[in-house]
């Protein structure tokens, strides 16, 4: 919500980037599996079985809307996976 349209003193009226009443809020995006998740790229393996975060260039999603800078930084860790799975450097969690 525009904090400013809530006191009563927003400026860009149409042209505001925040919604000004109930009707104009969008549910949240799921960004579940967008990110890649940090411990396992920092020790190889993630045991955490609620991780939202992806494990794999299977798991890795885009979703449409998001920066291409966190894309492109996605797509480097994805490498990096890559790279560690050919090494034997990434543990299989029991999940």
């Amino acid at each position: 919500m525009c904090k400013f349209h809530l006191m009563g003193s927003c400026q860009r009226g149409s042209d505001c980037r925040f919604a000004h009443d109930q009707r104009e809020l969008q549910t949240l995006p799921d960004l579940a599996r967008t990110k890649i998740c940090k411990q396992l790229l920092q020790t190889g393996l993630c045991e955490d079985h609620q991780c939202s975060y992806a494990h794999s260039r299977e798991e890795y999603r885009v979703v449409d809307g998001f920066s291409a800078a966190d894309h492109r930084e996605a797509e480097m860790q994805l490498h990096q996976l890559d790279a560690m799975k050919r090494a034997g450097r990434l543990l299989e969690p029991g999940r």
